[in-house]
């Protein structure tokens, strides 16, 4: 549901989310005590649902035109029944989440963005829409214990299951405690047709029971709304009960309700009220039921007239397995420019989201954990310690300003904006184009831009341009907004955050003017060393990070970061137009030849069809083509086709590139000409060929290298790296030495160990090995989406696949829930968390290069490898 009354304005002055209020409203004590009580508690809602609204948005500021013309912040401050609320909605100090500025006739009230904690849960609410059944009450459910509440459910599922595969006829004699007593008779009573006028029953009000007495039929509807929805949501969150309206709640005396209603029209509006809660199962349920509460009307007869006058409404409702809300949840975010209320649904799942649980998270350190993060944050891993990727990339001086990359520093000086006023701790962070650091499309009439972290400053995005005009004010305008909302909502940034932009002229080295009078509170300037530290942290995730390839198999999306080498290769090089980047076997280089797309498209303003990525094999292409940012082709289908539209390519897994269709290096060359880039990602450990690859000799390649191994575990690297010494003492060829330096600054950049397994099986029991270890990692939990299985050729693949009794699928197909059946070639570029490769051999021609074939068939594997191979008989 959208608000009536708050919406995103579209003319921002502040790069911030702004929401505008369309009601005008009263501030001051005196002024809101005098007030209508409904346009008091309107204006009341707006602020809090607005406030709510940001909170879960990232923050921002709510702009709110003052109705009391007289109205003086300083002698009459906000209103208590506003701060009450306030407080409530925040659970701590006011001031901590949320200041009012006032200007004018108006009040800017900031708002930082929530985020979880101990006692706080993901999101902000006003209130939850849950009930539950403490003695004969009906008590809220408050957002600090929702999580409690759904422990509870959980828990009580596992008793519930553990008493169901047990013997519950053990217990069937034991002593009925008072509730079941009560629970009993109320049973009863709901299944007679017609009670006496005035009678008492046995039974009064307890955890399963519930008596209404509402005798005005004209007000009946009305109170019928608001009790009976509250009541199904406590009975069904805690064990079901029963509510009979008619009957006085402390003399348990007959009244009866309903006198001049219908019946038909009496039941119907009781079953329509009975179908407003929502039911929703939460995460870990596997069940899809609903809930169905039952409701009858019991005649309630005066003397010995047979006629019924009035009647006891009685609702039957069952305890459900997980959350039954009255109504939807009060509790609000932001959706491209409306104020939008959380369905049920929605906020339960949000509510309920963690991080991953899995085995494979245990490889990566968790660098964000939603337990203390923003509502709209992803858990993020590294395989590097944040502190140490920020020292590295953004070190903080004990004094002074820093400017990074160092390459830059001299050209930015010369501006003059950092002055000597700026004594430090603070940093300078220069990039060609901040918008696409956060996923933007660079403007050409800016040269350059900095952000400026400073001690006692606001954070600050300054864009060098020629001269300044209105456009490129919105274009820093936007640039500072996005940055701002990643560096909380990825980031996991949760102090106080604005980032002010600014032009600055290189002509006149003037800085003009914004638009309007820009004011944030001193709180948002960074007061010291830890909180800028703490907001580098997050930039360092905001500029690193990537979705995993594991989120799918772990079951929820989370994002991994980049290590300090990848993204020095983007970060300073990504200017470079032509560039051969050499990368030990599990570098991660076909991830930064992804990224460098994502960074090309915006960097040049490209469309999917300017942007050419290449490979050798089919599976990689289709790997690619999923990430939907370029086109994505083979060799040989580049050498048989025109490229008119393409500006940029990028060449993967050029080791096994060949001539036999003509000169692809020439071709491509050609296409892109001076002003494309032209990357060339490559292993020659990894070639499986002896054929020419095309590429120009080493010394004609203008090369950076990748040395770290962030994608196979440790014992498969060790494996690989028994494989490169043989290449390295093997035949000498001309990159044979080239190929010895590498391997000597090749270096693992994580601890995880991993598996490792070589065995030699009889020729006939080979396949019959195989399907037991694949029942074998089933057995243990391991998905199909784990698994490949590879073979040497593909006669050998063409021979035994069907005798596999498992579904599989080919990497032509890029299916992630099935297991990959296919041959080593075809699956090179691509991984698995599991690899099993059957009798692994190249031709006897080609067994200089046998070390070679292994070293890329071993570095498919992430954390498993089975080789399976076939004993020679003695």
């Amino acid at each position: 549901m959208d608000s009536p009354y708050l919406n995103v304005t579209t003319s921002q002055d502040f790069p911030d989310i702004e929401l505008k209020c369309s009601k005008r409203v009263t501030f001051g004590e005196s002024a809101r005590k005098g007030m209508d009580k409904a346009k008091r508690q309107l204006e009341k809602e707006c602020i809090l649902n607005g406030v709510c609204a940001l909170m879960n948005s990232g923050g921002g500021i709510m702009i709110v035109d003052v109705a009391n013309s007289a109205y003086d912040y300083k002698k009459e401050g906000r209103g208590l029944d506003i701060e009450h609320e306030l407080k409530d909605l925040v659970d701590s100090q006011i001031e901590d989440m949320i200041e009012f500025i006032p200007q004018g006739d108006r009040v800017y009230i900031y708002v930082r963005s929530w985020h979880a904690g101990e006692h706080r849960p993901r999101l902000c609410s006003i209130n939850t829409g849950l009930w539950e059944r403490t003695g004969s009450n009906d008590e809220r459910i408050y957002p600090s214990n929702v999580s409690k509440f759904l422990e509870k459910k959980k828990d009580r599922a596992k008793r519930k299951q553990k008493e169901d595969e047990g013997c519950p006829s053990a217990k069937r004699y034991a002593p009925l405690p008072g509730n079941d007593i009560i629970k009993l008779k109320a049973d009863e009573f709901y299944m007679r047709d017609w009670v006496n006028s005035g009678e008492h029953l046995e039974f009064g009000e307890s955890l399963h029971v519930e008596l209404k007495h509402f005798g005005n039929s004209e007000n009946l509807y009305k109170r019928l709304r608001e009790v009976v929805p509250k009541n199904i949501s406590a009975f069904a969150n805690t064990d079901g009960g029963y509510m009979f309206i008619g009957i006085h709640d402390t003399t348990q005396k007959v009244i009866g309700c309903g006198h001049k209603i219908e019946a038909a029209e009496l039941l119907r509006m009781v079953q329509e009220l009975c179908e407003k809660p929502k039911a929703v199962h939460i995460s870990s349920c596997n069940k899809n039921t609903g809930l169905s509460p039952e409701c009858r009307l019991i005649k309630v007869k005066a003397g010995k007239s047979s006629e019924a006058d009035g009647y006891v409404i009685a609702i039957k409702i069952p305890a459900f397995c997980c959350a039954v809300f009255d109504k939807d949840p009060n509790s609000w975010h932001t959706e491209s420019e409306r104020v939008v209320k959380l369905e049920a649904a929605s906020w339960l799942k949000k509510m309920q989201l963690a991080d991953p649980e899995d085995d494979l998270c245990e490889r990566f350190q968790n660098v964000l954990s939603l337990q203390n993060a923003p509502p709209l944050c992803k858990p993020v891993y590294s395989i590097q310690e944040l502190t140490q990727l920020q020292e590295k990339l953004f070190p903080v001086p004990e004094s002074g300003v820093i400017v990074v990359p160092e390459a830059f520093r001299d050209r930015f000086t010369s501006v003059g904006l950092l002055t000597d006023s700026l004594k430090g701790p603070g940093i300078c962070i220069l990039s060609p184009s901040w918008a696409v650091d956060v996923n933007l499309p660079k403007n050409e009439d800016v040269m350059y831009e900095a952000l400026i972290v400073h001690a006692g400053s606001y954070p600050t995005l300054c864009c060098v341009v020629e001269r300044a005009s209105p456009e490129l004010w919105k274009y820093a305008r936007d640039t500072a907004f996005h940055l701002k909302q990643q560096l909380v909502n990825l980031g996991g940034y949760t102090g106080k955050l604005c980032v002010i932009p600014q032009l600055v002229e290189t002509q006149t080295q003037n800085l003009p003017e914004m638009n309007g009078n820009l004011l944030y509170p001193n709180s948002y300037r960074l007061n010291q060393e830890n909180d800028l530290k703490t907001l580098l942290h997050s930039l360092v995730v905001v500029l690193l990070r990537f979705t995993s390839a594991l989120s799918d198999e772990v079951g929820c999306e989370f994002l991994n970061l980049l290590t300090e080498e990848q993204f020095k290769i983007l970060q300073n090089l990504g200017g470079i137009k032509k560039l051969f980047i050499h990368g030990v076997p599990g570098s991660g280089k076909t991830l930064i030849a992804i990224e460098l797309m994502q960074r090309i498209k915006n960097l040049y303003g490209c469309e999917k069809r300017n942007i050419l990525y290449l490979c050798e094999n089919v599976g990689l292409r289709e790997f690619v083509r999923y990430q939907n940012l370029c086109q994505s082709e083979t060799r040989v289908k580049f050498m048989s086709q025109d490229f008119p539209e393409v500006k940029h390519i990028i060449v993967d897994e050029a080791q096994n590139f060949r001539m036999e269709d003509g000169d692809w290096y020439e071709k491509a060359k050609g296409i892109v000409g001076e002003d494309g880039m032209f990357w060339v990602f490559l292993d020659y450990y990894q070639k499986n060929h002896r054929f020419s690859d095309g590429l120009p000799s080493l010394t004609s390649q203008n090369k950076v290298e990748l040395h770290k191994v962030v994608r196979n575990s440790a014992k498969i690297l060790h494996a690989m790296q028994c494989q490169m010494t043989k290449v390295v003492s093997g035949p000498q060829f001309p990159v044979t030495k080239y190929l010895a330096g590498i391997y000597k600054k090749m270096e693992l950049s994580h601890s995880f160990q991993g598996t490792f397994v070589c065995r030699e099986i009889p020729p006939k029991k080979v396949l019959k090995h195989v399907i037991q270890l694949l029942q074998h990692l089933s057995s243990h939990g391991h998905s199909a989406g784990d698994i490949a299985v590879l073979f040497p050729t593909q006669e050998h693949l063409e021979a035994e696949m069907f005798k596999i009794p498992f579904p599989f699928s080919h990497v032509s197909e890029m299916n992630p829930k099935m297991m990959v059946l296919d041959t080593v070639r075809r699956f090179s570029g691509l991984e698995r968390n599991i690899v099993i490769l059957v009798n692994p051999s190249v031709h006897p021609y080609l067994r200089d290069i046998e070390a070679n074939f292994f070293i890329s068939a071993y570095s498919r594997a992430r954390i498993r490898l089975y080789h399976i191979k076939t004993k020679v008989s003695e």
